[in-house]
């Protein structure tokens, strides 16, 4: 019922989970009372009050709704305090999908969420697929250099899905799709052709991401995204802990500079997007 409600709202199901979420989190550790709910009882579970809070944010409603309606990041960091460390969310400003992704093989969905040009998952999609794309099956799902080099590898398949119009999921086999593309159209493309458009989309995002504020140092999880589970099949396991190693050698596999993170010239021109290296300068 709450997930139709969203989309009829118009707003995004992931934002919206960890905005509720983090507020009642907020409510059940005395940061907001019920005064500054406006009277609703955000306990967990209560069901009609997440209800009226959707409709509230979608309408800018009340000083709450109107907090709430700028996104988890940006709600948590005007509270500030203990509660700004509770907040999920990428630091770009998006919110990742209702996943933890700090465990066992979505570390891959994790650094796709902090890294991507699209403001949700780019390379990756329902954890990882190497075999439906002839790729190496990755033997340490913890490992920061399996982790990004796999990404780097595997980015660009999924955008050609976008292109085409189908669901990842309804459609998973890039394979597959390419057979029912080539038949369409009458074109014989391959699996590099697929993903040589994905990948000039990528670069024409990120470009276009820069020149309109890009900041490489956004490109990573907020604090409790990114914390150390306490218990689990992952706990103990750190991914901040070479984090910067992780972007600097996806960078440098996506064929960007790895300290900018901008896309090198010779990358664009082997793309066919030269017309766009000055936007860099």
């Amino acid at each position: 019922m709450l997930t139709r409600e969203v989309d009829k709202l118009g707003m995004d199901c992931n934002e919206g989970s960890w905005v509720i979420g983090w507020a009642m989190e907020c409510y059940e550790k005395g940061v907001f009372t019920k005064k500054d709910t406006e009277g609703l009882e955000l306990t967990w579970g209560n069901v009609e009050a997440v209800k009226e809070l959707l409709n509230r944010i979608a309408r800018r409603q009340g000083n709450f709704g109107n907090l709430l309606a700028d996104g988890v990041m940006r709600a948590s960091q005007k509270v500030g305090g203990p509660a700004a460390d509770w907040a999920i969310y990428a630091a770009k400003g998006s919110a990742p999908r209702s996943h933890d992704h700090r465990g066992a093989t979505r570390w891959y969905e994790l650094f796709d969420t902090c890294l991507t040009n699209t403001s949700t998952i780019e390379a990756t999609w329902g954890g990882i697929h190497p075999k439906l794309v002839d790729l190496e099956e990755p033997t340490d799902h913890f490992s920061p250099e399996q982790v990004s080099t796999f990404n780097a590898k595997y980015n660009g398949i999924r955008l050609f899905d976008d292109c085409v119009g189908t669901c990842r999921f309804a459609a998973p086999h890039p394979k597959l799709v390419l057979e029912c593309f080539n038949a369409v159209t009458g074109w014989q493309w391959s699996l590099p052709d697929a993903f040589t458009l994905g990948r000039r989309i990528v670069n024409l995002l990120r470009v276009f991401n820069f020149r309109h504020g890009l900041r490489v140092e956004d490109e990573r999880p907020s604090k409790r995204y990114g914390s150390i589970p306490v218990d689990g099949p992952a706990q103990g396991k750190n991914i901040m802990e070479k984090w910067s190693w992780m972007v600097e050698n996806y960078y440098r596999l996506m064929g960007w500079d790895p300290q900018t993170g901008k896309p090198l010239p010779e990358t664009l021109e082997k793309l066919g997007l030269a017309e766009i290296i000055k936007d860099l300068k």
